[in-house]
């Protein structure tokens, strides 16, 4: 079984993803926050975050940027997840290491699904 990291402020998002990713056979770990995500990170194994950008305390880049430095959990597969859906967004999120980007208004639950079972194989 593999364990999602899911990061978004909006408890009602946490609250329909988490138990749309149980339904198909995931362990969940929620995080309000970037910070709160490298805190849950430094306790658990995660096969597979998928992340908002605009959250409060530490924003989905600055998330990726400490991701991505450190050298434990580097590799971590990281699915965007967000609201934003400008060419700048995507791009920067990419750079910072991000393996895809779906915008929340355009992507369907299997769509997402898909994406994490992909993700989690590869992890």
């Amino acid at each position: 079984m593999s364990t999602v990291m899911f990061v978004d402020d909006n408890v009602v998002n946490r609250q329909l993803l988490t138990r749309v990713l149980q339904l198909d056979g995931h362990d969940v770990i929620t995080a309000a926050d970037g910070r709160e995500a490298l805190d849950e990170l430094g306790r658990h194994h995660v096969d597979v975050v998928v992340l908002d950008l605009m959250m409060p305390v530490m924003d989905g880049f600055a998330f990726l940027r400490a991701l991505r430095a450190d050298r434990a959990r580097e590799q971590v597969p990281v699915v965007v997840y967000s609201a934003m859906s400008d060419e700048h967004s995507k791009s920067r999120a990419a750079a910072l290491g991000a393996e895809a980007f779906v915008v929340k208004s355009r992507v369907g639950v299997e769509e997402l699904l898909n994406l994490v079972r992909t993700h989690t194989r590869k992890a």
